[in-house]
């Protein structure tokens, strides 16, 4: 029955998504006892100095912080996840520490993590959207960046003028993996393995009603439009037991170890 206890655990955090950031001190798989206590060690003398008043993203990206290679773009910061996003001693110590607060040292197969605890909302359930995005990266020169919005104003005035979607999408997106699909992109949000950035979920997550069209907002790609095409609240857990209990095998959760 520990697995009956594991299936429930895992959808009752899926009702909540926490948005942490971490620290990461790597560990070599095949490390010997003397490397594993340097890297307890080094992420210890880390938390301390956040204990003693530092921001957790000075010291994640600061000289010797975190060995997370994506700390360089992000600070650590890892956005929202649910269960079954992260590997399960990370989801487990992320659900078990409180906002605002620094977790213990905590031990996966990457090595060891400090996991701050940002904000914990209720998840949003899963969605599904097509967009028309017009490429401008975050390197683009201003007067690029300026022809994309333009092109993108454009193209949602035609579409509050009543044009056709899909039309739209075929001439003027340059997503080329969702282009084919009428700019369809694969299902987001709760239960889902699929994370888009923070502004364009937020955006989708704002429409209320299928084929309800956002106004244009800015990523690091470029900009999107975005169109709802269909919501899906949590399910209950009669209806997802079983799905849970198929992941919750498949997972290392179901053994305790690493």
């Amino acid at each position: 029955a520990q697995n009956d206890l594991l299936v429930l655990e895992a959808y009752e955090r899926s009702k909540k998504e926490i948005k942490a950031s971490h620290i990461l001190v790597k560990i070599d798989g095949n490390a010997l006892p003397n490397d594993t206590l340097k890297a307890y060690n080094k992420i210890i003398a880390l938390r301390k100095r956040i204990l003693n008043g530092e921001s957790f993203e000075k010291v994640a990206s600061g000289k010797g912080g975190s060995e997370d290679p994506s700390v360089a773009q992000n600070n650590g910061d890892l956005g929202y996840f649910t269960a079954f996003q992260m590997v399960y001693p990370f989801e487990d110590a992320a659900y078990n520490t409180p906002i605002g607060e620094v977790s213990m040292p905590v031990r996966t197969r990457f090595g060891y993590h400090l996991i701050e605890i940002k904000d914990i909302r209720p998840a949003r359930g899963t969605i599904e959207v097509a967009h028309i995005m017009v490429a401008s990266n975050k390197n683009a020169s201003e007067e690029d960046n300026a022809s994309a919005q333009k092109k993108v104003n454009e193209i949602y005035a035609l579409l509050m003028d009543g044009a056709d979607w899909n039309e739209l999408v075929n001439n003027h997106s340059d997503d080329p993996s969702s282009n084919n699909r009428n700019g369809l992109l694969p299902k987001f949000g709760t239960g889902t393995t699929t994370r888009m950035v923070s502004e364009f979920e937020d955006a989708a997550f704002q429409l209320k009603e299928n084929d309800e069209i956002s106004k244009p907002i800015k990523t690091d790609y470029g900009y999107h439009i975005i169109k709802r095409i269909d919501w899906q609240d949590i399910p209950s857990f009669e209806d997802s037991k079983k799905e849970f209990q198929r992941r919750v095998n498949k997972d290392t959760r179901s053994k305790t170890t690493q």
